[in-house]
Parts: C-alpha cells; structure tokens; sequence
C-alpha cells in the first residue's frame, strides 16, 4: 500500500492490508502535525480519501482537530463526503491546563464493527481507542489448525468493557515501552477471557456463530420447552392416557409462543430474544 503511505509537514500516514480474510480490510493510521499547515493537511487528507478503497476501510490516529469545536466542519465533510464515519464523539484527550477534546478517532465504512471505544486510562494524554470487526479468517490448505473463534454478544460485549475497566484500575501502567507491552497484553487477555469460544461448544448447532440469532434467552426458553412437555409426559400412564391436561395446556401455548419467537429472532437476528 505504497501509495497510501504518506509523509509530509502537514500529514502522515501509514497503511496495510489484512488479506487472509474472507473479505480484505485496509488499515491505517493517519497524523496530523499540529506545526503544519491545517488547510493544506485538508486538502491532502481529501487527495488521499479518493485513492482509498470504498468498503472494509479503517482509519484511526491522532487528527489534531476537535470534532467538539465549530471549527471541525470542513473536516468532517471530508470525512462523510468520502462514505466515512467516525466511531468516537466523546473527549480522547486530557492534558493539564487544556480543555478535553475529541481529536482522536476511528473512521470507517466497514458494516462489520462489532465495537468500539475508548479505554479510560491515561497511558499518556491521549486516551487508547480500540475496535473490533467481524472478519472470517481463511484456513490454508496446508494449516490444518482452526482459527479460533470469537463470540461479539451484548453480553460478552459488557463483560468486556466491565472486566477491562477494572484491570486498567488495577494495573500501574508506566510511560515507556513496557507500560505499553503490558497494556498490550491486558488488551489480548481480555479479549480471549471474554470473546473466545470453547472449540467443544462448536460441536452443536445451538450456538451464535452458526446461527446467530440464538440468545441465551432463547435456549433457556427451549429448555424451558423441555422442562414443560417432560412434566406432562410424567403424568400420562396406563389409566389416564392423555396426561394432566393442564401441564399439557401450558407445554402446548409456552411451545406455540416459543414458535413465534423464533421466527422472529430469525429474521431480525434479535441478541437477546426470550420468553419469560
């Protein structure tokens, strides 16, 4: 991506592309000195909008332009006018005697983030940004070793953000390059801690990877289901061969109710379908 790749007093940029996925996705990284010149870094910044690619693009770093202030107009509709968004309208930057301010930032016109955000702790001034994007890593022929997987729900989304919060709290994270390792790997565990999957749970169908619109809600209706024809089918016997009418009523409206829920989860994907 050489020619993504720019450095001039009035912006720098640095650019890859993630190709062992099903669909390619262009990364980058984009500086804008605050001793350059700020029309000249618009009028580059939209000379290299226009050679980037159109889909699967992700653009983060430090802008140095407040997105806060009035004065942030003409980028932003360099921004939107390329199909970009930006994924952060809270303040990224503290520093003594300054006002907070939004000058950092992640642009895309992917479909596929799952995430993002930004991490409450001062590794320096600026705060760390971060986001995560559902991509369907590719398996080599020769690599018989499967990728592991990764669950983005709402709730590992919250155990995520909770379980992360409280070891930024706990660590003593130092301004030097192993400050940085160590929040790296914080970042790393984390995810694995609460976005990875059991390979085990792969084995059966009831799982939101291969069919996403199944919540924990809803399995635990379809336990439920279980729970309810099992009571009724306990109570049929030689002398009464059609059961306990009433535990047979309640299985029968629960699984008629459970029917329709499904349906509906399936095709609108709803995370946290259930029955109560």
């Amino acid at each position: 991506n050489e020619k993504f790749n720019q450095c001039s007093k009035n912006l720098e940029s640095l650019f890859i592309t993630i190709s062992n996925t099903s669909k390619p996705m262009t990364v980058g990284v984009v500086y804008r000195p605050p001793s350059g010149n700020r029309n000249e870094f618009m009028s580059e910044l939209e000379n290299l909008m226009q050679i980037l690619p159109k889909s699967n693009l992700i653009i983060t770093g430090d802008f140095n332009i407040d997105l806060h202030k009035p004065g942030s107009n003409t980028f932003e509709n360099i921004i939107y006018g390329n199909g970009l968004a930006p994924l952060v309208s809270i303040a990224t930057h503290f520093k003594p005697g300054c006002d907070p301010s939004c000058i950092d930032n992640i642009l895309t016109n992917s479909t596929d983030v799952a995430l993002s955000g930004v991490c409450e702790d001062k590794v320096s001034h600026h705060h760390p940004l971060f986001c995560f994007v559902k991509m369907a890593q590719t398996i080599s022929d020769n690599n018989n070793v499967a990728p592991p997987s990764y669950d983005y729900c709402e709730s590992n989304m919250n155990l995520f953000t909770e379980s992360i919060s409280t070891s930024f709290s706990n660590a003593s994270l130092t301004f030097d390059e192993s400050g940085f390792t160590e929040f790296a790997g914080i970042i790393t565990s984390q995810i694995d801690k609460c976005f990875a999957v059991d390979p085990a749970q792969l084995k059966s169908r009831r799982n939101r990877l291969i069919n996403p619109w199944i919540s924990s809600g809803i399995i635990a209706s379809v336990n439920k289901k279980n729970f309810l024809y099992k009571k009724w089918k306990k109570s049929v016997s030689n002398k009464n061969k059609f059961g306990n009418q009433q535990f047979y009523t309640a299985y029968k409206e629960f699984r008629k109710k459970l029917k329709g829920l499904i349906s509906i989860a399936k095709k609108k994907k709803l995370p946290t379908a259930t029955l109560r």
